[in-house]
Order: C-alpha cells, then sequence, then structure tokens
C-alpha cells in the first residue's frame, strides 16, 4: 500500500470516530424496547375480595346465631329441645329463621373462602404480574377454614368435658 492509502484509511477513521458518539465496545444501533409494566394479578384482586367478603360474611352469620341464642331464655337444653318438637309439631319455623339464616351464611363464607383459596393460588403462580393480593387473598381465605376447623375441634374437646 502506498502512503497515500494508509494516510486517508487514518483519517477517515479519524473521521467516523468523531461522529461515531458511542464509546467501542457498543453496538452502534440498539433498538428501543418499550418495558412491560408489571400489573397486578387481577386473580389475585379477586380472591383479595373473596376472602373479605367471606370472612364479612361469617361475622355476619355469627352475630346473627349469637343474637338468637342470647334473645332465647332456654334454663338447659332439653328447654331448647322441647321448644324445637313443639315448634315442629305446629309447623312453625319462623321462631328459627334467624339460625338457619347464621348457620348457611357460616356454611357459603366457607365456601366462597375456598373459591378465593384457588384464585389466590392460580394468581400467585402467573408470570409477569405481581403477586402481592394473590398473596393476600390466599392469607384471608386460609384464615376461614382454618379457624372453623379450630372452633370445630375446640367444641368437641369442650363438649367431651
Amino acid at each position: 500500500m502506498s502512503e497515500n492509502e494508509n494516510e486517508n484509511k487514518q483519517a477517515g477513521s479519524n473521521y467516523e470516530e468523531s461522529f461515531n458518539p458511542q464509546p467501542s465496545g457498543y453496538p452502534p444501533f440498539s433498538p428501543y424496547v418499550e418495558e412491560q409494566r408489571v400489573t397486578q394479578s387481577k386473580l389475585g384482586i379477586a380472591s383479595f375480595i373473596i376472602g373479605l367478603i367471606s370472612i364479612i360474611l361469617f361475622v355476619i352469620g355469627i352475630i346473627i346465631v349469637s343474637t338468637f341464642i342470647m334473645d332465647q331464655n332456654f334454663s338447659n337444653s332439653n328447654s331448647l329441645q322441647r321448644e324445637i318438637q313443639d315448634s315442629i309439631e305446629k309447623n312453625d319455623f319462623s321462631t328459627y329463621v334467624p339460625l338457619v339464616l347464621g348457620a348457611l351464611m357460616m356454611i357459603a363464607s366457607a365456601g366462597i373462602s375456598i373459591i378465593g383459596l384457588i384464585l389466590g393460588i392460580v394468581g400467585v403462580c402467573s408470570r409477569n404480574k405481581r403477586k402481592v393480593f394473590s398473596i393476600l387473598g390466599i392469607v384471608l381465605n386460609v384464615l376461614l377454614p382454618v379457624g372453623v376447623i379450630g372452633l370445630f375441634l375446640t367444641g368437641i374437646l369442650l363438649g367431651g368435658q
């Protein structure tokens, strides 16, 4: 190569370097990739709301049942049994509607809680989603069945005495 060609190459490389603001080692063009926003899992939000609803429904059911029991003047369990037998013979069940309503509310809240638990687990397993509401939904929905089982076992243990 002649000296002129070497000078032209060096001058050309200086010319290219002056217009290339990127340091060496980076690609000359990198496409703009828009970051996806991580959103809350809709299943997690549904699980959280269902957990709140089931707990509120259960508490309302307990209040209704306990209010019914406190309003009655039963001297012992035999008097309660006699009153139930009398109302069956007379076909008058209107007295026990609050008791049945409260019991149905508690059973329904346990069933709803299981559905919310399943939604929370699916929400935690989803990718590219925030999992805060899913975890909160799992915690709220697990509280109710575990609490019901705990109350049931406590009642069995105390009833045996």
